[in-house]
């Protein structure tokens, strides 16, 4: 069996784990998710959010220098949901992303900064972690790769901290 625990892994148990009262009553009673160095243990109500904060499917986690934890979801009432370390929901924000994918936290010139895609806009975004967008990436038409902007579906970005790729 593989030891690796991927990102996908990681999200497969960890949100079967909040969705599924089986597996918090096991963490409660002392129960542990998880194998070798990637060892978890479920914090019962951590998190919680309630109907008015759905999430549809997560597809990026990043955790911020203060130790905040922000989720992006394709769920277009609250796209991004960021909680402080103990669970406690800070703040939530977008509403246009619905094939939101893909999230990558960077510092730039010692800010940090978002990255993420959207597979049905056929974009990729830069923005402050509280939601302002400060750059846009269409389809990339003049390359010739991609007929048509369908086609172009970014699912990830990948960030080069020493080489400026876009510009605005």
């Amino acid at each position: 069996m593989d030891s690796r625990f991927s990102r996908r892994r990681f999200l497969t148990v960890g949100s079967a784990a909040l969705m599924s009262p089986g597996l918090c009553s096991a963490a409660q009673a002392g129960g542990v998710l998880g194998q070798g160095d990637f060892r978890y243990r479920i914090v019962p109500g951590w998190g919680g959010l309630g109907a008015e904060t759905p999430v549809k499917n997560c597809h990026g986690i990043v955790c911020d220098r203060e130790g905040n934890l922000i989720l992006l979801t394709d769920e277009v009432r609250n796209n991004f949901i960021v909680y402080d370390p103990s669970g406690k929901l800070l703040h939530k924000w977008g509403s246009e992303y619905p094939g939101a994918h893909g999230l990558s936290l960077v510092t730039e010139g010692g800010k940090e900064m978002l990255y993420f895609t959207d597979l049905e806009r056929h974009m990729v975004f830069r923005s402050t972690p509280d939601g302002e967008i400060t750059g846009e990436w269409v389809w990339p038409e003049q390359t010739g790769k991609y007929t048509k902007k369908s086609e172009y579906r970014p699912s990830w970005t990948l960030h080069r901290a020493r080489k400026r790729i876009f510009s605005r």
